[in-house]
């Protein structure tokens, strides 16, 4: 092997490590909001008996095996258990179905820095898109239309 290939090797999984490092850190998010719906919901079980280890194992994999693919492997699995722990905790609330489709697009679109702005983004355009439909609802417009569609049954 190359020297010059040596050191792109060496860079690729430098690159590959601190990766793993700041994935687990977004699982530790995870598991926080996890705990917070937890206490909002009472559903404390799943996410002590879903969430911690579903943080705990990718984190014990990443630190022996910095870099690896099986590191990268038990991320993303440990990222979709956390999707479907949410989705479970808030009983299906369509909100949190959003968050899965929109770590899928700005990935998709992005790649690595989508999903790192996917959340965040969707949910300012969530906020946004409720804010204008309260607004609607407190207008006349919205009153107009109810009133007119009474009318005329």
């Amino acid at each position: 092997m190359s020297a010059r290939a040596g050191s792109l090797k060496d860079g690729l999984g430098a690159f590959r490590a601190r990766a793993d490092k700041l994935l687990v850190g977004a699982l530790g998010a995870h598991l926080l909001l996890c705990l917070v719906v937890a206490a909002l919901t009472d559903s404390w079980g799943p996410a002590l008996g879903v969430g911690v280890p579903a943080f705990l194992v990718p984190l014990l994999i990443s630190r022996s095996a910095s870099g690896q693919l099986v590191s990268r492997i038990a991320v993303a699995c440990a990222a979709m258990v956390f999707a479907a722990l949410i989705i479970h905790q808030t009983r299906g609330v369509i909100e949190a179905h959003f968050g899965i489709f929109a770590l899928l697009a700005f990935g998709q679109l992005l790649g690595f820095v989508g999903v790192l702005i996917a959340l965040p983004a969707s949910a300012v355009l969530l906020v946004a898109i409720r804010r204008a439909f309260q607004t609607y609802r407190a207008s006349g417009l919205y009153e107009d239309v109810k009133l007119g569609s009474a009318i005329g049954s």
